[in-house]
């Protein structure tokens, strides 16, 4: 589905919105951050939509969750090859749903403590250049 928004840089663009993903949002503020394919186009850009994102699949995995990262360790950063089936997902998503208040406030955000901190993107990529995945 195709429609009009302003994006980050006050540009009016058409999007398509099949091919968007969450970056973060903010419930609170009824915020939704995206990125997004330009539409006809193979360029992408970010813009913010007033809403409440409900999904629980979807709040896991903006980029800054930890709770993201903690299944991505789970299955070595390949769900592909050790989760094709998606059980690892599926249990660890139940432990999530059953315990939200540890990891999400009132409003359904983060609660500060599961979102990624700057030492903590420092430590991943060094991680990650040293091959210890």
């Amino acid at each position: 589905m195709y429609k009009t928004v302003i994006d980050e840089f006050n540009h009016e663009i058409t999007i398509d919105t099949n091919r968007r993903q969450v970056l973060d949002y903010n419930n609170k503020e009824q915020k939704i951050h995206y990125y997004v394919k330009i539409a006809h186009k193979n360029k992408y850009t970010t813009y913010i939509e007033k809403g409440i994102l409900k999904s629980l699949p979807l709040r896991i995995n903006i980029d800054d969750s930890k709770l993201r990262l903690m299944y991505e360790e789970k299955v070595r950063y390949d769900a592909d090859r050790y989760d094709p089936d998606r059980i690892i997902w599926s249990k660890f998503l139940k432990d999530i749903k059953e315990n939200e208040d540890k990891y999400f406030d009132e409003y359904g955000d983060y609660k500060p403590e599961y979102l990624l901190t700057d030492e903590d993107r420092i430590e991943l990529s060094y991680k990650l250049s040293m091959g210890l995945f």
